[in-house]
């Protein structure tokens, strides 16, 4: 009885360690985002499901995340944040597969999609629609950052003329586009921003290696 309830045990333990292990492993392969599946194994239901799996568990290698085809639009507000692990043997990519992901903005909130301090991120085939009249900042690149590509992004301000909206913004301030961050080795690239006060922001202390080559 005693060997029974021990071997009983043992068996919790260690399903319980297994359990602790799969749930907090770092990340790393390819993986999805479909808000027409639970998040679990390879998939998450949502962007915001995304970035806190990255912010907790981080990454032992390269994270490849599509968004599957037609699964949107996405009605979220999402800021990823450091990612511990991230380097150049492990980077970031999420290829949005033309689907859009949209939220209000205002004083306080004005982005969508906020990058705060990551580095070797790339964000590709995203349309983001902020639904905001004014106080935007779409896809905002936070505090600082080394190593991000935002490629073949639309963002769609069709309508607002507000000089506080604007597209792709890199800058120090939550909710100011004058106060400057720091920044290397960022790439804008085949984004197209219709509407809007302006298209692209960067505001730097210092700034290395910056690319912009896009349609505002």
């Amino acid at each position: 009885m005693l060997h029974n309830k021990t071997t009983r045990l043992f068996s919790l333990c260690l399903s319980f360690l297994l359990i602790s292990f799969l749930t907090s492993a770092q990340l790393s392969g390819n993986y999805t985002i479909n808000s027409a599946l639970a998040t679990g194994g390879t998939n998450f239901r949502s962007f915001n499901d995304l970035a806190s799996t990255l912010t907790n568990q981080g990454i032992s290698g390269s994270v490849t995340v599509d968004v599957v085809v037609g699964s949107g639009p996405y009605t979220e507000r999402v800021t990823f944040t450091t990612i511990a692990g991230s380097g150049p043997g492990a980077t970031i990519t999420i290829n949005g597969n033309g689907n859009t992901i949209s939220a209000p903005t205002s004083s306080a909130e004005r982005h969508v999609l906020r990058l705060a301090a990551v580095s070797y991120f790339t964000l590709n085939n995203l349309s983001v629609a902020p639904t905001g009249s004014t106080n935007i900042m779409a896809v905002h690149i936070f505090s600082s950052g080394s190593n991000i590509t935002v490629n073949n992004v639309s963002v769609d301000m069709t309508g607002i003329t507000s000089t506080l909206a604007g597209g792709i913004v890199a800058s120090g301030s939550e909710t100011s586009i004058l106060t400057a961050g720091s920044f290397s080795n960022i790439t804008f690239s085949n984004n197209t921003i219709t509407g809007g006060g302006y298209g692209i922001s960067f505001m730097s202390t210092s700034a290395t290696n910056l690319l912009i080559n896009s349609s505002c």
